[in-house]
């Protein structure tokens, strides 16, 4: 890689599907920011060597094997390639992403004054958001510096989503006050899976958290499939781009 200091960084876990949506996502950067350095973390063994044709570099990590849910799972591998991110300030993106402007190689610019910049899920497009009913960033497009209250935000993000597995795991969804509203126990299992709970939890909005955060414009993370007529957007995240559904 040609610096250290900014890039993206992707995680391809659990299906080859993934493999190629994030493939199709880098080509995208390749097309419209071809100097910024990527990362891909991936527990695929037979997708390294493809991957590398692509990225500039390639971090594997051992597969879960089936210890949790396999979306839960794979959201588990996402947090811990956060804290394997290679940057001194990084992207990252979820694989069903496309970059759309050079605007978007500005990575620094973004973390001026904050440690951290993401998007807020809405209720119209986060099932997350609406079974939660607070407010919830949406973790497919995670701008981070490498600062200490950010690793020890990740290190707790992560230790709370396997608290969380582990519990769904061992059937005692019900044994968390923040999902006792809801009384669909296939609602409570998908909340308790979604990375995003975790994160809402630890870090939310307004907070006297230790970890600077700006909520960016849902341009900077755009989820519908369609894209608006007169607004610019950066990066397009949405279901179309998607080769595969998780089983939940």
């Amino acid at each position: 890689m040609s610096s250290l200091t900014q890039g993206l960084l992707y995680c391809v876990s659990g299906y080859h599907d993934y493999l190629l949506e994030c493939i199709d996502s880098i080509k995208s950067a390749r097309e419209h920011c071809p100097e910024l350095a990527i990362c891909v973390v991936s527990d695929l063994e037979e997708g390294i060597d493809l991957l590398k044709r692509y990225a500039d570099k390639v971090i594997p990590v051992d597969p879960l094997d089936g210890q949790f849910v396999p979306w839960g799972a794979g959201l588990l591998q996402k947090i811990k390639s956060l804290q394997m991110s290679p940057f001194e300030r990084t992207l990252y993106l979820d694989t069903d992403t496309r970059i759309l402007s050079s605007d978007v190689e500005r990575i620094s610019e973004k973390l001026e004054r904050v440690d951290m910049a993401m998007v807020e899920a809405t209720h119209l497009q986060s099932k997350s958001r609406r079974l939660y009913s607070h407010f919830m960033y949406n973790a497919g497009v995670i701008f981070f510096s490498s600062v200490p209250p950010v690793r020890k935000l990740l290190t707790a993000w992560k230790t709370l989503q396997i608290k969380h597995l582990q519990a769904i795991r061992d059937g005692r969804q019900d044994s968390f006050s923040y999902v006792s509203h809801l009384t669909s126990m296939r609602d409570k299992r998908y909340l308790l899976q979604n990375d995003q709970l975790a994160l809402a939890l630890l870090c939310p909005r307004g907070s006297e958290n230790e970890v600077r955060v700006k909520v960016l414009a849902p341009v900077w993370n755009w989820r519908p499939n369609e894209l608006p007529k007169r607004r610019r957007v950066y990066i397009h995240h949405a279901r179309i781009y998607k080769r595969k559904r998780w089983v939940q």
